[in-house]
């Protein structure tokens, strides 16, 4: 059990969260790749010592049965023999390596085209890791015998590089907005605790100031938190997203422009705001969604072109959030103003600068911009005028809704405002602004 608890360490949405593998490899010194490879290894020797333990116990309870032999064939026919009970032998090469290369998907497609549809290979039973445990049923040679052929060519699964990327980026933007705290990396996994105590209220990685979850900058604390734990897509600014994100990578390694350079490499961004702008979101509200339940909790409110935007951080949603939303859309639009004016001055001639045509290129786009944010300025303060009061206990979705015209990465949210103004949530205190959302 202790096994399978250590690996929530690592799971950014478990309660025992500190880093991710590969963060904390990365931390020592390692470049994503081996990072990565170093982080599979130590997952597949635990993932053994799972196998090993629970076919010991399997074996054990078919002796106090007093299971015969053809009742255990009988229950392998069924349910399939325990992965770990396959006897050693040859591998083809190209073949495995082709499957531990290949997604989980398309492994079972692979197998089932070969082997059949048994339940071991089809079903989505497992003790410890399915595609280690698929390979083996699939093949009829032991997990070990399957890792160590892994581990000694350096096979790392379909997509685990991009996987790696985007755990370490999502870890660097929580620090940004002081979720994590960056002094917990590379320090000793904390102690796992008896089986049956209780659940950590709040995840060992956790940033806390006096017992409780940072919203100010704690005394001795390297990185500074944004006011309201709000960050901009704004170049240059003091908060501006990229430059903290940058900041929180200085931090844990030496070279921050190398490992985002790294990481970028395996997502889908240009670089580092191009990928916040575009693709973040997706991936994030993937890995804070589980079954129907979504809960995304960094929250990116952008203009239309994704040209500027606010990024919220929801677990310190209040009132005075949304007021601050509003004054950063107006800080912007006054330099807007400004800078449309400068290149109204330089187009016509009255001061030097670029060229014409390049200052008549920036001029539309700044003038496309400033209507822009005219709008989203016009929407948030309408929020902020209401009066709304957040409470995170309605649900992460309901407390984004009021925001959906500024929350365009997130369709839910509009549809879910319709249903409060259809009176579908009387529970939820949202729905006491109902009419005026």
């Amino acid at each position: 059990m202790s096994l399978r608890r250590r690996a929530d360490f690592t799971e950014e949405t478990s309660r025992l969260f500190t880093m991710p593998a590969v963060a904390r490899a990365v931390v020592r010194g390692l470049g994503l790749a081996d990072a990565a490879a170093d982080a599979a290894t130590n997952m597949g020797y635990d993932n053994l010592m799972i196998l090993e333990l629970t076919h010991r116990v399997e074996e054990r309870i078919h002796t106090l049965a007093g299971m015969d032999a053809e009742a255990e064939m009988y229950l392998d026919t069924e349910v399939g023999p325990h992965p770990a009970s396959y006897d050693e032998g040859s591998i083809d090469d190209w073949k495995l390596t082709e499957l531990l290369e290949d997604s989980i998907s398309g492994i079972i497609d692979e197998l089932i085209d070969h082997r059949g549809g048994s339940n071991a290979i089809a079903k989505l039973t497992y003790f410890a890791d399915r595609r280690l445990e698929v390979i083996a049923h699939g093949l009829e040679r032991p997990p070990s015998q399957i890792e160590e052929f892994r581990r000694e060519r350096g096979i790392l699964p379909h997509g685990e590089l991009d996987a790696a990327a985007a755990s370490v980026l999502s870890y660097l933007v929580g620090v940004a907005f002081g979720r994590w705290d960056l002094r917990c990396a590379g320090g000793l996994e904390p102690a796992l605790g008896d089986l049956f105590d209780p659940v950590p209220v709040h995840p060992p990685g956790m940033l806390l100031d006096d017992g409780r979850p940072a919203r100010t900058t704690p005394a001795g604390y390297e990185l500074d938190l944004p006011p309201e734990q709000l960050l901009l897509d704004q170049p240059g600014h003091q908060w501006d997203i990229v430059e903290r994100v940058t900041a929180a990578a200085s931090l844990l390694v030496e070279d921050a422009d190398r490992l985002l350079d790294d990481l970028m490499s395996h997502l889908d961004g240009r670089d580092l705001r191009h990928q916040l702008r575009r693709h973040f979101f997706k991936e994030h509200l993937t890995r804070y969604s589980k079954s129907r339940r979504k809960a995304p909790i960094y929250w990116p409110l952008y203009t239309p072109s994704r040209a500027w935007g606010v990024w919220v951080y929801a677990p310190s949603l209040r009132r005075e959030t949304l007021y601050a939303v509003e004054a950063a859309s107006t800080a912007r639009l006054q330099s807007a103003q400004s800078e449309i004016s400068r290149l109204l001055r330089i187009v016509s001639g009255d001061i030097s600068g670029p060229s014409a045509r390049q200052a008549a290129s920036a001029l539309e786009s700044e003038q496309q911009l400033f209507e822009e944010l005219t709008s989203f300025r016009r929407a948030a303060e309408r929020v902020a005028a209401l009066g709304w009061e957040p409470d995170l206990d309605d649900g992460i979705v309901l407390c984004a809704a009021p925001l959906a015209d500024l929350f365009g990465a997130w369709p839910e949210a509009a549809k879910q405002r319709k249903h409060i103004r259809d009176g579908k949530y009387s529970w939820a205190s949202v729905s006491q602004w109902s009419a005026d959302l």
